[in-house]
C-alpha cells in the first residue's frame, strides 16, 4: 500500500477539520448543527487515526528510545529487534482476530444517527492492524536475510535502514 496509508489519514483530516469548523460556527453563531457532521467526524478520525498508526509504523517515524540497547552488542540488538516484531505481529494479531470474530455481531447493531452497521467503526482498525502485520512479517523477513548480506560490521541501525519500506518525510537522527 506504501504512501496510501498516509494520503488517506491525511485526506480524512482534510475533511474533518472544515467539516469540524462549520459545525463549530452554525452552533456558535445560529444555535444548529449538521445532524450527521459528529458521527461521520468520528469515523473519519478513526480512519485517519488508524491509517496514520500504520504507515507511522511501516515508515519507523515512531519514537525510539535506545540509549540502552545501542550498547549491547549487535546480536543482542538483533535479538531485541526480534522481540519487538514478535510483540507487535501478536498485538495485531490479537486486534485483527478479535475484530473479525466481532464483525458478524456489529453489522447487526447500527449507528444512531445514520444507521450504519457499527462494524464500519471498526474496520479502520482491522485494516490498520492487518497493515502492520505484513510489515512486521516483511522486517523480520528482510531484516534476516540483510543480516546476512550486509556482514558482521553493519549495526542493526544500518540494517533496517537498507530494508525499509517507506522512507518517512520527517526522519531524524538524535
Amino acid at each position: 500500500m506504501g504512501y496510501g496509508e498516509l494520503y488517506v489519514a491525511e485526506a480524512m483530516f482534510l475533511v474533518v477539520t472544515p467539516l469540524t469548523i462549520v459545525q463549530v460556527f452554525l452552533r456558535y453563531f445560529f444555535d444548529t448543527s449538521i445532524w450527521w457532521a459528529s458521527e461521520i467526524s468520528q469515523l473519519l478520525i478513526l480512519v485517519a487515526y488508524f491509517f496514520g498508526i500504520a504507515y507511522v509504523y511501516k515508515a519507523r517515524q515512531y519514537i525510539v528510545i535506545e540509549f540502552i540497547v545501542i550498547k549491547f552488542s549487535r546480536n543482542t540488538q538483533v535479538y531485541f529487534y526480534y522481540i519487538a516484531q514478535i510483540l507487535t505481529l501478536v498485538v495485531a494479531g490479537v486486534i485483527l482476530i478479535m475484530g473479525l470474530s466481532l464483525a458478524p455481531r456489529q453489522m447487526v447493531f447500527a449507528t444512531y444517527i445514520l444507521g450504519i452497521p457499527k462494524f464500519y467503526s471498526a474496520l479502520p482498525l482491522l485494516i490498520g492492524s492487518a497493515s502492520m502485520i505484513l510489515t512486521t512479517v516483511y522486517y523480520c523477513w528482510a531484516v534476516r536475510h540483510a543480516l546476512a548480506a550486509l556482514g558482521p560490521d553493519a549495526s542493526l541501525d544500518e540494517i533496517e535502514k537498507d530494508v525499509l519500506l517507506l522512507e518517512g518525510p520527517w526522519k531524524v537522527r538524535w
